[in-house]
């Protein structure tokens, strides 16, 4: 135990923003076939007994160092008492919802990381470029569910202007699959409004999870991952 205790401090000690976040990202990212398709949003799923273990003595640790990768602070309401246990939080157990976030907040950070690393406040043109336009469209509604808890109950939908953009690329998304939907959820055969799905409206949980699967996609393009 002594021997493995201080294996644990020499990650800690050894390990800077870039590196937490990677780890971090490729350990939930074990979770994602494990959860996909259980759709239950009231289920409490936990870390396995090792990834629990670093979780709670490095990466949870470390993670408070940086106020831009939001785990319990994005389901935290502002009238209430510190809740430690929302997200992963302290405890490493979570809902769908929180494992979500927990996967967007990080591939989204390696993302704005590296764009700052390459002198860019944009992606670079090509297929990522392309996708760009629907990120910011995307990320604009993501505001509307923070701070109200892990319930998960607020369906929200595109302006007009923004749907006419989301089914545009939800007819080519349907052929060709370029980013993961509503099939994490379950049959999307016999209900296409999984996700964000055809009808576009979603709740904080589909949102999420699409947002995380766009830059778990741009991570791969900028060699990250």
């Amino acid at each position: 135990m002594k021997r493995k205790i201080i294996f644990l401090k020499g990650i800690k000690d050894n390990m800077d923003k870039k590196e937490l976040v990677s780890r971090c990202a490729e350990m939930f990212e074990r979770y994602y076939d494990r959860l996909s398709g259980k759709n239950d949003s009231h289920r409490v799923y936990s870390l396995d007994t090792e990834d629990m273990e670093l979780w709670k003595t490095v990466y949870f640790v470390e993670l408070q160092k940086y106020p831009d990768i939001c785990d319990a602070d994005f389901f935290q309401p502002a009238d209430q008492d510190k809740h430690p246990e929302y997200g992963v939080g302290t405890d490493g157990e979570f809902v769908l919802y929180e494992y979500c976030n927990i996967r967007y907040q990080l591939y989204r950070c390696m993302v704005l990381e590296q764009l700052k690393v390459m002198g860019m406040t944009s992606l670079p043109r090509g297929q990522m470029g392309e996708i760009e336009e629907l990120l910011k469209i995307l990320e604009s509604y993501v505001p509307q569910f923070m701070h109200k808890g892990t319930r998960d109950s607020q369906l929200a939908g595109f302006c007009d202007e923004h749907k006419r953009i989301w089914d545009k690329f939800y007819a080519l998304n349907r052929n060709e699959e370029l980013i993961p939907d509503g099939s994490f959820f379950g049959n999307i055969q016999s209900n296409p409004n999984y996700g964000i799905g055809k009808d576009g409206s979603f709740f904080g949980v589909e949102l999420l999870h699409f947002l995380g699967n766009c830059y778990k996609i741009i991570s791969q393009a900028l060699g990250l991952l």
